[in-house]
């Protein structure tokens, strides 16, 4: 998406957050954050044709992308955004001053890799099964 296209942005875990509230409320389990990703992620994409980075810390978004998204959670998940997500809403400036400051303050913590649980388990089968002569 090119800047021109970007009207507003959100912080993903503050709109991750406010998502699980209105579950919450509505008496709905709640959904970790980087499963919201995938799913809008692969939802977004499949219905819109059009792939938003929820992964980011901040989702970057027009005017259209923010109402398709608002129709796709209220169709998918029961959830209504469009009062909520008011309060959220970055515009480009905003976005812009958020980014430099993030840059400026520290950079980002190398984490370490830990291996998934798939991983793991074809690393212990592999080491248990090996045949032996």
């Amino acid at each position: 998406m090119s800047h021109e296209e970007v009207y507003y942005a959100i912080e993903s875990q503050d709109f991750f957050s406010m998502l699980n509230q209105l579950r919450l409320a509505q008496a709905q389990e709640e959904i970790p954050p980087l499963l919201w990703a995938n799913k809008l992620g692969l939802l977004f994409a499949a219905r819109f044709d059009q792939y938003l980075h929820f992964k980011d810390e901040f989702i970057e978004l027009s005017a259209a992308q923010l109402a398709n998204l608002s129709e796709m959670l209220h169709q998918n998940f029961g959830v209504e955004i469009a009062e909520c997500v008011k309060p959220l809403l970055l515009s480009p400036l905003q976005l812009a001053e958020l980014k430099a400051l993030g840059t400026q303050s520290s950079p980002q913590a190398q984490t370490a890799y830990t291996p998934t649980l798939v991983e793991r388990l074809k690393n212990l089968l592999k080491h248990s099964f090996s045949p032996s002569l």
